[in-house]
């Protein structure tokens, strides 16, 4: 009978979605929208933008989800409203100066919508992203 150590190992494996983020190595994943959001840029002014920052305080969201609620009173607002087909745009851009780049994410859907009435209205994805806002903030103040 020999003086022997015995050693014990517990291990414990982290929870499954933990480790599909560990596995990520910082990727944003999105478990309960898989393959339903998109990312879209809008470009915002500075004014519009410091709006959109108070009511991410004042809600306690962030600006993608804000921006989903903007988009979709857009959305019923406009078919509301009879939408005169405008001419093709010339390929020139019309670039507004001191915008900030805001990346949101948005339903796929909506994206798909605004695609659309970019096409329909003339207008490109940022500035009817920036009307939907401007519609949205400006209701949310009345309130």
């Amino acid at each position: 009978m020999g003086n022997g150590i015995t050693l014990y190992f517990e291990t414990k494996l982290p929870p499954r979605v933990r480790r599909n983020l560990l596995g990520g190595k910082g990727v944003k994943k999105y478990y309960g929208d898989a393959g339903r959001l998109l990312s879209v840029l809008f470009g915002l002014t500075p004014e519009q933008l410091k709006k959109l920052e108070n009511e991410v305080k004042k809600t306690h969201s962030d600006r993608s989800n804000i921006s989903r609620k903007a988009v979709d009173t857009y959305w019923l607002n406009q078919n509301k409203k009879k939408i005169v087909p405008q001419p093709l745009p010339s390929y020139q851009k019309h670039s507004v100066l001191g915008l900030k780049t805001v990346s949101v994410t948005l339903r796929k859907d909506q994206a798909e919508w605004l695609r659309s009435m970019a096409e329909l209205t003339g207008k490109t994805i940022s500035q009817l992203g920036r009307d939907a806002l401007d519609e949205y903030l400006a209701e949310r103040e009345n309130q």
